[in-house]
């Protein structure tokens, strides 16, 4: 029987629940029109805003019982750590912007909130993980002269697994 490892389910909840919530409704500011696991540069999408999951990043693992149990992450109480995934969001502006006027900024600053309200709103994703933190945030405004902009959040996300359960 093949078994779809919890990394996946957490990845595709990220990508089919978490983030359609990001549609202009309520709290939120903007409505996502792309919605990826393929990492592309910004001006290779069709639609923007748009978000990219990625999570090749590396995770360390801590075995917390006799019967194979792990978690990820080097301390089971610690948040911080765990599997990491980076949220890398995407805006355009129709028009130029040198940065002069600080739309660009404005438009990274509320895909800032909205992903932040997004991945908070069940932080244990659909029960795939005990916890969701997010650990670091950065706009990046090189490609500002071209009319995007990027803002890239890395989560900790928290859960335990038994490989021989054929839980992963």
């Amino acid at each position: 029987m093949t078994i779809t490892s919890k990394r996946e389910s957490i990845i595709e909840h990220i990508r089919t629940v978490t983030l359609p919530l990001i549609n202009g409704e309520g709290d939120y500011n903007l409505s996502l029109l792309t919605v990826t696991r393929q990492f592309r540069r910004p001006e290779s999408y069709d639609k923007y805003p748009a978000v990219c999951i990625v999570d090749d990043i590396a995770v360390k693992y801590l075995r917390i019982a006799s019967d194979s149990t792990y978690t990820v992450g080097a301390d089971m109480s610690d948040v911080h750590q765990g599997m990491y995934i980076n949220l890398i969001g995407y805006v355009k502006l129709s028009t130029n912007d040198s940065g002069d006027t600080g739309k660009m900024s404005t438009e990274l600053n509320k895909m800032h909130s909205d992903l932040i309200l997004a991945m908070h709103n069940d932080i244990t994703l659909g029960e795939n993980c005990d916890s969701t933190t997010l650990i670091g945030s950065k706009s990046e405004l090189q490609w500002v002269e071209q009319g995007y902009g990027i803002i890239i959040h890395t989560y900790a996300i928290k859960y335990d697994f038994n490989p021989t359960a054929s839980i992963t």
